[in-house]
């Protein structure tokens, strides 16, 4: 049979949705999805969100705020009051502001004892849609609260999924919230806690659904996702730390509960599919989509984030920003996953978004990292990633709840994000007026300015540099946090260190997205070259060259290459530098320099014979530029280093210049000597021959006129 309402194309591509434009209907959709335990790449829980909005005029204007709890109560069933800090991811004008309190709200967030909350729109549960299917009308739609005060009110209160169960029973009758008998609620919020816990909440106005995510949830051999979801709350639920499995929500409730009124919250009887942009319900097939739903994008997303969900391969904050899968995830012969921004399949010629993941409407998408038990902190490692504006070409940032309040680069973020946006849109008015007028006048997306001509996310355009800052910051990010969980800070000294961090990445992030660029990794460096060993005969096979990484994160050093005077050694494929580690580069098969040091080189057969007087090294990276290098014996003016025999050039200085480094032991693979400095070796040719660089029993001798007291040899300890 044919849906009653019918979603349309006209002239530029419009998607009439009709169940978002009854009268008093809230215009905005949105996607989510939430994972957690051995379904995510270290059983820490991920949530995402795309929000899409568009009946406010700057509802697009997005940005992060902190909220700071006060003890505040919101009226007689308020067991827990505001007891902790959020931050969260709300709007200027109406739709960021609660109508009875006057206060922010928030869209999405967490809070600083780590409850992360995503939040879409329950379309099927609105007031309209139960009197339009002849139910009564369970909300208060004077004096209830409002979706976005429930949002601030989970946050600002609860720090256990079960709290976000007891706070919704508590509300069921208004709580005693502004005189009303009920919340003015159609809403889906999808939560996790810091033991890892993770659930999705269907809310109406007089009751609600909790959907544990305890499974997996895959297509039957019709393709259909008909599993059915069961409703939690009068249940035993798993112990802390035991949940495991993902599911996502778009618009719609999935769990089969009946109200006692007989409305039902989910309705399954026929497969719904879209037909020339019309929704058609057929046959008597349950297929996992609402059968009441008449809006053709929330059909095509639900499915859309379903096979995404499903990919073989265990999901992390990246996947849903954007991730190198491998080909075998997606099914095709691309590799890079990124659910937010997905616009369906690449390349492509310019094409319509308002169906898919990341829309034309979409004005924020968010990824929340939590934690799980035995994670240090209780809970103030959470991380917010946020893109402030349409996420195809918008730059996700690092936040966390803990360190406060958000950096104040982000605040105007939008406004930046918009300009990318333009580039990509066609549209000459800022102002949200709808879905087919203002920004939203043409959907379609011009992906030649997204990803470059014939290009695949991430491949060329705008993406080009936005995957490059993101995967700088990933790394970053993922360091930090492997830091962090292995230290034992105050709260004072992990605050400081939290906002001081996001700080700074704010601040580059900003910077390079505006410039389109990307920001360098520090590069490798060379660390030692032991150019003269104590060898028998002329040869000196076991002559080394050490490279560090001073990246907290590993680097691949295959196709770098060293050179000296005469030749150049291309580094093989597989040489990869472990964070803050060593490489040592040897001339010979590694016996040789295994009995003289006491462990094996990491890469054998380098082609280059160094001078035992005079020589230079220089690494290059794969590209040819030039990264570092270091000279002895005079052969760059002012490189008048000097090691003798057995000894060995050890870098103790960040600059690339002879005072940079010193004389020392031998010491590959592990940095520069106890017995050396981490200051300048001072050398005075002028002085007697013999005397620069002298080394003996942990003492060097300068010979520079400062330290020369009229011939009494003056030692400084090294």
């Amino acid at each position: 049979m044919r849906g009653t309402s019918l979603a349309r194309w006209g002239g530029v591509m419009l998607i009439v949705t009709t169940a978002l434009l009854w009268p008093g209907a809230a215009a905005h959709a949105s996607s989510s999805a939430i994972a957690t335990g051995a379904s995510t790449a270290d059983g820490r829980p991920v949530a995402w969100k795309n929000r899409d909005h568009w009946s406010t005029p700057d509802g697009w204007k997005v940005f992060p705020y902190h909220y700071q709890a006060d003890g505040s109560s919101f009226g007689s069933g308020d067991r827990y009051t505001a007891r902790f800090n959020y931050t969260g991811i709300t709007a200027h004008g109406s739709s960021g502001v609660d109508p009875h309190t006057g206060i922010t709200i928030p869209w999405a967030g967490a809070n600083d004892r780590g409850l992360g909350l995503v939040q879409v729109a329950g379309h099927t549960l609105t007031s309209e849609f139960a009197r339009t299917h002849g139910f009564p009308v369970s909300q208060d739609l004077e004096r209830g609260m409002t979706g976005g005060f429930l949002n601030h009110l989970i946050l600002s209160r609860c720090e256990h999924v079960d709290e976000v169960e007891q706070l919704l029973r508590d509300t069921n009758d208004g709580g005693g919230f502004n005189g009303s008998f009920a919340r003015n609620t159609s809403t889906i919020i999808s939560v996790f806690d810091r033991w890892g816990n993770a659930a999705i909440f269907e809310i109406d106005g007089d009751s609600f659904t909790r959907d544990n995510i305890t499974r997996e949830y895959y297509p039957d051999e019709n393709g259909f996702f008909s599993d059915p979801h069961i409703d939690w709350k009068d249940l035993p639920n798993p112990a802390d730390g035991t949940y495991s499995g993902f599911d996502w929500r778009t618009n719609f409730s999935k769990v089969n509960w009946t109200k006692e009124n007989g409305f039902p919250y989910f309705v399954d009887n026929h497969i719904t599919s879209v037909v020339d942009n019309e929704i058609v319900n057929e046959g008597d097939t349950p297929d996992g989509i609402h059968d009441w739903e008449d809006s053709t994008s929330a059909v095509r997303r639900h499915t859309r984030v379903g096979i995404r969900m499903d990919d073989p391969h265990p999901i992390d904050y990246r996947y849903f920003i954007q991730k190198n899968v491998g080909s075998r995830g997606l099914g095709t012969k691309w590799y890079m996953e990124t659910l937010s921004r997905s616009i369906g399949d690449l390349p492509s010629e310019p094409k319509p978004t308002g169906w898919h993941v990341n829309r034309n409407v979409s004005t924020f998408g968010v990824v929340l990292v939590g934690n799980k038990i035995g994670d240090p902190y209780e809970g103030k490692l959470t991380t917010i990633w946020v893109a402030l504006g349409e996420p195809a070409v918008s730059v996700f940032v690092p936040i966390f709840p803990f360190a406060g309040a958000p950096p104040a680069e982000l605040l105007d973020m939008y406004a930046v994000t918009n300009e990318k946006r333009k580039l990509v849109y066609d549209y000459d008015s800022d102002e949200s007026c709808g879905q087919s007028c203002g920004r939203n006048g043409n959907s379609t997306i011009n992906t030649d300015a997204l990803v470059g001509p014939g290009g695949y996310y991430g491949e060329g355009g705008i993406q080009q540099y936005v995957f490059g800052i993101e995967n700088w910051a990933f790394a970053l990010y993922d360091a930090f946090m492997a830091d962090l969980r292995q230290s034992d800070l105050s709260e004072a000294e992990l605050r400081t260190r939290l906002a001081d961090w996001q700080q700074e990445m704010a601040r580059t992030i900003k910077a390079h997205y505006i410039a389109g660029t990307i920001p360098e990794y520090p590069a490798l460096q060379i660390s030692e070259v032991l150019y003269n060993p104590i060898t028998p005969g002329t040869t000196e096979p076991d002559e080394m060259v050490e490279l560090y990484n001073p990246n907290p994160f590993p680097v691949e050093a295959g196709g770098y290459r060293l050179a000296d005077n005469r030749d150049t050694f291309t580094i093989p494929a597989g040489s990869v530098i472990a964070p803050g580690g060593y490489l040592t580069i040897t001339r010979e098969d590694g016996a040789l320099f295994a009995e003289r040091h006491g462990r094996q080189a990491d890469v054998t057969g380098m082609n280059l014979i160094l001078g035992n007087t005079s020589d230079i090294v220089t690494l290059y990276d794969p590209a040819g530029r030039k990264l570092d290098e270091v000279a002895w014996g005079g052969f760059i003016p002012g490189w008048d280093l000097q090691a003798g025999s057995g000894w060995s050039l050890h870098r103790a200085g960040p600059e690339s210049t002879p005072a940079s480094w010193v004389v020392g032991d031998p010491t590959p693979g592990s940095g520069v000597p106890s017995d050396s400095p981490a200051a300048t070796l001072l050398l005075n040719p002028a002085q007697p021959d013999g005397a620069n660089g002298w080394y003996v029993s942990g003492v060097s001798v300068d010979w520079s006129a400062a330290a020369w007291g009229g011939g009494n040899l003056v030692t400084q300890e090294r």
